[in-house]
């Protein structure tokens, strides 16, 4: 009996971990869904790939090459990516890939992730992806080396996609804020709005009403919180306009008023009831200062780190949370670390670290706090 039970338990043991062996080659294997060899890889064209992906779950997309090894594999250039999922295109950008070593290595082959897509839901999982290199540089694209694009499923947990969200996500990237307005009905007001032309901007505003959809679903109040027109925005809350108002990104008219410091009417919409703690992240519009250049940060963390010192004073004298953090990081901290001294000088820098002592805002590093969970 007993050698009955330590066979059962051997057994058991056994095939989980055979179960356990089969599991982890399935996710972490080495075996591509999709793979496909790159001929001519340094010549300027379009490579094109069409894949159904069999399962849902999350995806490494990367180059491979199967006879360099891992201290002759690299590289690098600059490279257009687009996605599609069912023909709709979702992604399209420029990337600059400087890679050396390798993500896996073996005798027969080397590999480098480049990317990761996720595929979680039922219905979109025809991938289409064109990639074009606009400048590449590699080692091995020879005769010696070959590159191959491959697609591989990992094991890693996949948030939802929205996908409605990404095409607007897109779109705003097309359309930023100050792009011409493309109703011919509406362009006269687009320009006077630009111009902070008062006289015709009420007149065009009289004939449409505070609240007209404009490019992206933007009002008149968003052109003029973003242009620091302080007589247009006074008229247009007067008259009714929504401060809430929200465009096609989710965007407020004081998001984009604090991108691009107008200060004058950012104070008009606080001073009008807007919650300071209420507001969204700010998009990098001015492109010119905090080191993570491309990331949406909270609002007093974006006016400190582009040397924005009246901005960062409004926000003070408002009320703004202080305690907030980011990745571990206060907005002391994240000031002091992160705003880039090359385009913020040093005065304004050292201004802003003292406006922040203040108001008894002490460096927090991680590691001196819990993560906060609800601070991406």
């Amino acid at each position: 009996m007993k050698n009955t039970k330590k066979r059962f338990i051997l057994y058991f043991l056994i095939g989980f971990i055979l179960a356990l062996i089969g599991f982890f080659l399935n996710n972490f294997g080495y075996r591509a869904d999709y793979y496909k060899k790159l001929d001519n890889f340094q010549d300027a064209q379009t490579y094109s790939f069409d894949v159904r992906l069999e399962k849902d779950g999350c995806y490494w997309i990367g180059f491979s090459s199967p006879n360099a090894h891992i201290f002759d594999y690299k590289i690098k250039g600059k490279y257009n990516f687009k996605y599609y999922y069912d023909k709709q295109l979702l992604k399209d950008y420029n990337a600059t890939i400087t890679l050396g070593g390798a993500a896996y290595s073996r005798s027969d082959f080397t590999e480098t992730v480049l990317d990761r897509i996720e595929v979680p839901l039922k219905g979109h999982r025809k991938l289409h992806i064109e990639l074009t290199p606009i400048k590449s540089d590699s080692v091995f694209a020879n005769k010696e080396n070959e590159i191959y694009f491959f697609i591989r499923r990992a094991l890693l947990k996949c948030k939802k996609i929205d996908f409605e969200k990404i095409r607007r996500d897109e779109l705003i990237k097309q359309n930023p804020i100050d792009t011409p307005e493309k109703n011919t009905t509406l362009i006269p007001l687009y320009t006077a709005l630009k111009e902070k032309n008062f006289i015709k901007a009420k007149s065009e505003i009289e004939k449409y009403g505070v609240n007209v959809k404009m490019l992206n679903k933007r009002t008149p109040l968003h052109y003029a919180a973003f242009f620091n027109d302080t007589n247009i925005t006074k008229y247009l809350i007067s008259h009714g306009a929504d401060i809430h108002t929200k465009d096609i990104a989710d965007k407020e008219p004081i998001q984009y008023a604090l991108e691009n410091n107008a200060t004058k009417t950012t104070k008009i919409l606080l001073d009008s009831g807007i919650d300071v703690n209420k507001i969204g992240y700010v998009d990098p519009y001015l492109k010119r200062s905090t080191r993570s250049a491309n990331r949406k940060l909270p609002p007093l963390f974006y006016t400190s780190c582009n040397g924005l010192y009246e901005m960062t004073k409004l926000l003070l004298e408002h009320n703004v949370d202080t305690k907030k953090v980011l990745f571990g990081w206060n907005v002391y901290a994240y000031a002091e670390y992160r705003t880039n001294k090359k385009k913020v000088s040093k005065e304004v820098h050292e201004k802003i670290l003292e406006l922040l002592k203040s108001y008894k805002i002490k460096k927090v590093t991680p590691g001196k706090i819990k993560f906060d969970k609800d601070i991406r």
